[in-house]
């Protein structure tokens, strides 16, 4: 399957000059971001097999560019989480300013407002600290089970309620794996799949029913990894229905 079409209307941050000002100044129109939220909810509901956004060069690429470079070589020290549900190294932190500036954004009330009006949901809270988010990192024969997240937050308690995933892979060949898998409830057959582009956004609401994943373990070179950041958004109202069983295959 190849990637679902950006949400009609999306416009990102074109690179002049400096990119770090760039995305900076641009975090500062909270209503141009809401506006980008409003023209791609309609994409965004009729995602399938559940709600979601697929969005290309929406941050500006040179920044997305050196994340990379300056993350792979701290990704590739760090610890591996080992089990028969997942093979993956997470970190909390990042080590370069471009990733740092990238999550930094995520956080910003403009983004936060574009993310409330793509899904629909109110008073959405990121958290800074990205428990749980951060950085993620698949190196060669990693993979994760296909899942339901975490419900809530392991410090604040809040709700646990959006994921936003950027992909920070230059050059990634379909034959190395690593696809973001969306599965429907009754789990007969994967209902899209993501390749992770750099510059790919994924956008979706953590629900009972929002099953993903990357069930095939990667093929990518030694010395390659897959790379994204998460930022996870909360809320203190909890979400509509079954809100338990996190991991459902493997």
């Amino acid at each position: 399957m190849g990637h679902p079409e950006q949400g009609g209307g999306f416009d990102g941050i074109v690179d002049s000059g400096d990119p770090f000002v760039a995305l900076k100044e641009a975090m500062t129109d909270e209503e141009a971001w809401r506006g980008r939220g409003r023209q791609g909810h309609a994409a965004y509901a009729a995602g399938r097999p559940w709600p979601h956004l697929v969005l290309h060069d929406l941050l500006p690429v040179e920044l997305v560019r050196l994340a990379e470079e300056e993350e792979l070589p701290a990704a590739r020290a760090l610890g591996t989480h080992k089990s028969h549900q997942e093979v993956k190294s997470e970190s909390s932190t990042v080590a370069g300013p471009a990733a740092t500036a990238l999550l930094d954004a995520m956080c910003t009330p403009a983004f936060v407002g574009m993310v409330e009006e793509i899904t629909g949901l109110n008073a959405l809270v990121p958290d800074p600290t990205h428990v749980l988010s951060g950085l993620h990192v698949g190196g060669p024969g990693s993979f994760q089970s296909i899942h339901r997240d975490f419900v809530r937050h392991p410090v604040t308690c809040l709700w646990h309620r959006v994921n936003v995933l950027v992909y920070l892979n230059s050059s990634w060949s379909e034959d190395f794996g690593g696809q973001l898998e969306l599965w429907p409830l009754d789990m007969k057959a994967c209902g899209e799949k993501v390749l992770p582009e750099a510059g790919t956004v994924v956008i979706f609401e953590s629900r009972h029913e929002t099953l993903h994943g990357v069930p095939d373990p990667l093929t990518c070179p030694p010395g390659r990894a897959r790379l994204s950041l998460a930022s996870y958004y909360y809320s203190e109202a909890r979400p509509a229905g079954r809100v338990r069983d996190p991991i459902v295959a493997h």
